[in-house]
């Protein structure tokens, strides 16, 4: 069997319309990651995603967002991240939005 790398590309919306990419959302298996880009990590002035990716200090944050086994990013157990979990509906809900995606 064969496993593959799934991804998604990350995105945060500004209030112009603007859209910045900000990472990757990936799946390898079991094991979710969430992946700051580079860009986005060294901007002192970033928007927030979340305050939980959000250190005491900029240093604090950059280590925060470019931590390799943080459980705010990676989990090995099928989950993804806290922050990213029940963004969707579930049951009936979520099949009819991802009906209205394809």
């Amino acid at each position: 069997m064969s496993t593959f790398i799934r991804y998604l590309r990350m995105y945060l919306h500004g209030v112009d319309g603007s859209k910045r990419p900000i990472g990757y959302l990936s799946q390898y298996g079991d094991i979710f990651r969430v992946s700051f880009d580079p860009d986005y990590v060294q901007d002192s002035h970033r928007p927030t995603l979340s305050l939980s990716y959000r250190g005491r200090d900029d240093a604090a944050t950059r280590a925060i967002l470019t931590a390799a086994r943080d459980i705010r990013l990676v989990r090995a157990d099928g989950k993804w991240p806290g922050y990213f979990q029940n963004l969707l509906p579930e049951g009936h809900n979520r099949e009819r939005l991802a009906l209205t995606r394809h």
